[in-house]
């Protein structure tokens, strides 16, 4: 039995590699007079072609739900921007600069920082991630601490789920900064395997302490140029460093 699709617009675009899967809605027309069972799912296929192809290609279908009907509102990566309501943060329009106050602070939720900043952090600071949180950024990390006075990152609960920065051109650097007791991120429809991690974004890491990390990789850099200057791996529960396809 051969169902019709219905809709004139038959053609799915493919997917690119660095891109989010968008997902598209197909309806096929029951012929009149078929009485559908549940059990006919076991057997659906689908035949198909491309464009630069005559030749018809056959594949099964999965008889199950892609996804739940909120996955889209629940999914933190598709969520929306939200920082500006923090009191952590300092946004400065004019220099594109979201300035980390100094001070001690806590982070008890998860954040996704825009592109076209930068974002700097000074001396002295400390951000303790609690209730699972992460940072996730678009925007390049400037955090300068000191010998004296390092910029400390940690999870006093151990629940805190690091820092990603993904698909940004400016280098980061980080000076003197030291991470401990940080797992990877892993939200509903998304997770990493590296507690901090730089995708497609170049950094340099001089004087940065990884302690106690909970993940299986406590650096994960991929896709990207970077250094590693005087820096230490201290007790971390797998992989200290993972570079994937890097140069540095």
């Amino acid at each position: 039995v051969i169902f019709e699709i219905i809709r004139e617009d038959k053609i799915a675009e493919p997917k690119m590699f660095s891109e989010l899967v968008d997902y598209k809605k197909f309806e096929f027309k029951i012929p009149e007079g078929f009485v559908w069972e549940d059990n006919f799912s076991l057997n659906l296929k689908i035949n198909y072609k491309t464009l630069d192809s005559s030749d018809i290609k056959e594949e099964m279908v999965l008889p199950w739900s892609l996804i739940d009907e909120d996955f889209l509102e629940k999914d933190f990566i598709r969520q929306k921007i939200n920082i500006s309501k923090i009191e952590m943060f300092e946004i400065d329009e004019n220099s594109k600069t979201i300035f980390i106050k100094k001070g001690d602070w806590k982070l008890n939720q998860s954040l996704i920082i825009p592109e076209g900043f930068s974002v700097s952090c000074k001396e002295g600071t400390s951000i303790d991630f609690i209730m699972g949180s992460t940072l996730l950024s678009y925007s390049d990390l400037q955090f300068h601490g000191t010998k004296e006075n390092p910029i400390k990152i940690f999870s006093s609960d151990r629940t805190g789920q690091g820092i990603a920065v993904l698909n940004v051109e400016k280098t980061s650097n980080l000076k003197h900064v030291v991470f401990r007791d940080l797992t990877n991120p892993f939200k509903e429809g998304w997770e990493l395997t590296g507690a901090i991690t730089f995708y497609e974004s170049p950094v340099i890491l001089d004087n940065v302490v990884f302690k106690k990390m909970n993940s299986e990789d406590s650096l994960n850099i991929i896709r990207t140029e970077f250094e590693i200057k005087n820096s230490v791996f201290e007790d971390c529960f797998s992989d200290c460093f993972d570079g994937d396809f890097v140069d540095g």
